[in-house]
C-alpha cells in the first residue's frame, strides 16, 4: 500500500510541479481532491487516534471531503489557487517549526493550519493569480515528490503523515529539503515559460468549465 500510494503520489507531484499552469484547470479536481482526502484522513488521525488510511471511517471521511474539496474547486476555479496556497504555507510553516524543534503532533497541528490560513488569505487578497499558481503549484508538488519517494524507499510510513509531510521529511535528512527546493525551483522555472502562451481569466468567481472555453 506504502508503494502504490507513493508511485501516485511521485506522479501526481511532477506533473503539478512543473505543468502546473498549463495543466491547471484540468488539474483542479484531482488537486481539490487529493487536498480534501489527505484532510480528511488527518482530521480522524487527530481525532480519533485511528492510524492513516488504516480504518474504514478513514477512508470514508477522506473521500467525502476529496469529494467536496474536487467540486467545490471545480465550480469556483479561484479557489484552487487558495487550495494550492494553504498548502505550501502549511508545509513551509510545519517545515520551518520542525526545523526548530517542535515534534508535539498538536503543535504542528497548530503550526500548519496557522501557516495554511495565512497564505491563503494572501492567494485571496493578492490579485497575481499567475504567479501563485506558478509558486504555489511548484512548491505543493515538490513536496509530494519527496513524500511519494520517501514512501516508495520506505523511510517513512503513512500513519507519521498525520504529523505533517514536511515534518516527516525533516526528520529522515537535510537532503530531502534540498531535494524538495530542486524539484520547486526546476518547476517553477519551466512554468515561468509558460507565461507567453498560458493566462488565466480575470474573473476569478467563474466554474473552471467557463475559464477552460475561453
Amino acid at each position: 500500500m506504502d508503494i502504490l500510494i507513493g508511485i501516485l503520489t511521485l506522479l501526481l507531484g511532477l506533473a503539478v510541479a512543473t505543468m502546473g499552469l498549463r495543466l491547471w484547470f484540468w488539474m483542479l479536481p484531482i488537486l481539490g481532491f487529493m487536498v480534501g482526502f489527505s484532510l480528511g484522513t488527518i482530521l480522524v488521525y487527530q481525532l480519533a487516534g485511528d492510524g492513516i488510511l488504516e480504518t474504514v471511517l478513514s477512508w470514508i471521511v477522506g473521500f467525502i471531503a476529496g469529494v467536496a474539496f474536487a467540486l467545490a474547486s471545480w465550480l469556483w476555479w479561484y479557489l484552487g489557487v487558495i487550495i494550492a496556497a494553504g498548502t505550501a504555507g502549511a508545509a513551509l510553516a510545519t517545515a520551518l517549526a520542525a526545523s526548530f524543534g517542535a515534534e508535539a503532533n498538536w503543535l504542528l497541528l497548530i503550526i500548519a493550519i496557522t501557516g495554511a490560513a495565512v497564505f491563503s488569505i494572501a492567494a485571496l487578497l493578492l490579485r497575481l493569480p499567475i504567479y501563485l499558481v506558478i509558486v504555489n503549484t511548484a512548491i505543493a508538488g515538490g513536496l509530494a515528490v519527496v513524500t511519494g519517494l520517501l514512501l516508495i524507499f520506505d523511510r517513512l510510513d503513512l500513519r507519521f503523515l498525520g504529523s505533517g509531510y514536511a515534518f516527516a521529511i525533516i526528520d529522515n535528512s537535510p537532503g530531502w529539503w534540498l531535494l524538495w527546493a530542486i524539484v520547486a525551483g526546476v518547476g517553477i522555472y519551466l512554468q515561468l515559460r509558460e507565461t507567453a502562451v498560458v493566462g488565466l481569466p480575470d474573473d476569478r468567481f467563474v466554474p473552471a468549465s467557463h475559464a477552460i472555453r475561453r
